[in-house]
C-alpha cells in the first residue's frame, strides 16, 4: 500500500533508484564512538540544494552482477577509498541496519530538470578503528583528532569530499542548519542511536523531503523485490520501463 500511495497520480511516478549507503564510524580501542564520516557535496553537484551539505557514503545499484544491497556497498567501499588497508577494514566491519523510502520534491533537492524524486535506501553501518586510520594515512600525533582525520581523508578519497563529525559536535547542539541532504540525517541519527546509544542533536527536517522507515530486510536480494522492481525506473535487471507500464497496475 505504501508504494501504491506514493506512486499514484503524481508526475515522474517511478522509484528512481535503489541505493546502498550508510555512516562510517571511527571507533576507539574499546569500540566506543570516536567520530563519524560522511560525504560532503561540493559545487557542480546538480542537486544544488545539497551543495555544502552531507550525504551518507555509498552509491546506486547500477550493476546487474550486484545481486543484493550488500554487494553494492562493498563495491562502493572499494571505489571510494584508495587506501587498501582502510577499504579492507571497512569492508570487514560493515553490517546491515535498515531500509528507508524517501520522497524528495524539487524544492528539497533543487535540480532544475527533475521533479519529485523517489529513492529506496538500504542502510549499512561501517566501523574502523582510529589507530587503523592514523597508521594507514600516516597522520602525525598532533593531528590525530577528527579534523586531522578529515584533512587526510580528503587526500585519499577520489569519489567525494569528506566531513568528519566529532562526538562533541554531535552532542552539543551547535551545528547550524540541516547538515545532511536527501533525508540522510534521519538515517544517520537513527543508526547512531541504534549502534552507540546516543541520539545526535542535529536538525533533520527538510522542506519537501519525506523519509519513511521500512520494515523490510536489508539483505533481501534484488531479484526477490519484484513488486518494487516493477515500478523502478533504473532497474539493472530489466530495460527501463516504458511510460505508464506497471504504474497503472501498481496503483489500482
Amino acid at each position: 500500500m505504501l508504494f501504491r500511495w506514493v506512486a499514484g497520480g503524481k508526475p515522474n511516478p517511478y522509484i528512481q533508484c535503489f541505493t546502498s549507503k550508510g555512516p562510517i564510524y571511527v571507533v576507539d580501542n574499546h569500540g566506543g564512538f570516536w567520530a563519524a564520516i560522511a560525504d560532503l557535496k561540493t559545487a557542480g553537484y546538480p542537486y544544488k540544494n545539497a551543495v555544502g551539505r552531507c550525504i551518507l557514503s555509498g552509491g546506486n545499484w547500477t550493476n546487474a552482477e550486484h545481486e543484493s544491497p550488500l554487494d553494492v556497498i562493498m563495491a562502493e567501499i572499494g571505489e571510494e577509498f584508495n587506501d587498501k588497508r582502510v577499504s579492507s577494514s571497512l569492508a570487514y566491519n560493515t553490517g546491515p541496519f535498515g531500509e528507508y523510502f524517501k520522497i524528495g520534491e524539487q524544492r528539497a533537492h533543487g535540480h532544475e530538470k527533475m521533479g519529485t524524486v523517489r529513492i529506496h535506501d538500504t542502510i549499512f553501518v561501517s566501523e574502523i578503528e582510529m589507530d587503523v586510520i592514523f597508521e594507514s594515512l600516516g597522520i602525525p600525533k598532533e593531528l590525530q583528532n577528527p579534523k586531522g582525520v578529515e584533512e587526510y581523508l580528503n587526500r585519499i578519497s577520489p569519489e567525494s569530499a569528506r566531513r568528519v563529525f566529532s562526538y562533541a559536535e554531535l552532542t552539543d547542539g551547535k551545528i547550524s542548519g540541516v547538515p545532511f541532504a536527501w533525508g540522510d540525517g534521519v538515517e544517520f541519527v537513527d543508526a547512531t542511536e541504534h549502534v552507540f546509544g546516543f541520539r545526535p542533536r542535529l536538525e533533520t527536517q527538510e522542506d519537501g523531503m519525506t523519509v519513511i522507515k521500512l520494515s523490510t530486510s536489508p539483505v533481501t536480494p534484488y531479484a526477490s523485490r519484484q513488486d518494487l522492481l516493477d515500478i523502478t525506473a533504473k532497474n539493472p535487471l530489466k530495460k527501463k520501463l516504458a511510460d505508464g507500464d506497471a504504474l497503472q497496475s501498481s496503483t489500482k
